[in-house]
């Protein structure tokens, strides 16, 4: 708990220092054209019929707005699955972020990710993490960063109810193949600082290919790994999905 406690701290003093830093910035002279919110709501769709009949359904909503030097980011999504008519899917997902150009290429980042999964017996997990983060590539068409930071979790998995700190070390991939096709990757790893045996990550890969200007098509994989799962629950989570988006 004295390690929570100094982590907890730590990530509260990273959010104070980066947001007295941001309320100097933004009482200079505000640039004539006023970034705004970029919004879309996706469904997607996964269907196999034969031997085995599986249906999954995931929807999600995104918005994202960038600034010269600020970036703000959530992300909520749902997903329901059934197999032979038994339901085996039930996630609810969360994710909120600011992050802060500091330089050309480094940055700081302070995000809040929540998850219920009832079929890997996860009734809620929430985390508080503060990041570095560096561009080791950064362009019109292709940005590759990575980053690490401290956290803080509070859970409830199996049963059993945990607040503990943690770490957090990621990477993120974009490449644009043209003005109507994206490329996206991303991978976080967060292991628990007293027990590095007690770790989970999260990656995932989408190509985006636009089919209006406001419409486009999705191809989407997702893979979750718990290294200790709940008891009678499996490590891994695949997810394999094709959908649409909408922006507005």
């Amino acid at each position: 708990m004295t390690n929570t406690k100094f982590i907890l701290a730590a990530v509260l003093t990273a959010s104070a220092t980066v947001g007295q830093s941001f309320a100097e910035e933004s009482v200079k002279e505000e640039s004539a054209a006023t970034p705004k919110w970029e919004n879309s709501v996706d469904l997607g769709l996964s269907l196999a019929k034969g031997n085995t009949d599986n249906l999954l359904i995931k929807a999600g909503y995104n918005t994202i707005k960038k600034e010269e030097f600020d970036t703000y980011a959530l992300d909520a999504s749902y997903a329901f699955g059934e197999e032979n008519g038994s339901r085996n899917q039930n996630e609810f997902l969360f994710n909120s972020s600011w992050q802060r150009l500091h330089s050309e290429k480094m940055y700081s980042k302070l995000s809040l990710i929540a998850r219920h999964d009832e079929f890997a017996d996860i009734d809620y997990r929430v985390s508080l993490n503060a990041t570095l983060g560096y561009y080791v590539i950064k362009n019109d068409t292709t940005e590759l960063s990575f980053e690490a930071g401290l956290g803080v979790t509070t859970e409830d998995k199996g049963g059993v109810q945990d607040t503990y700190a943690n770490g957090v070390v990621g990477e993120h991939f974009s490449h644009k193949f043209s003005d109507a096709t994206k490329l996206t990757q991303n991978f976080v790893i967060t292991p628990r600082l007293d027990d590095f045996d007690d770790y989970h990550w999260v990656f995932d890969l989408g190509i985006e290919t636009a089919i209006t200007e406001t419409m486009s098509l999705k191809f989407a994989f997702e893979n979750k790994f718990e290294n200790q799962p709940a008891a009678g629950s499996e490590r891994n989570d695949l997810k394999l999905i094709t959908g649409l988006s909408y922006k507005f």
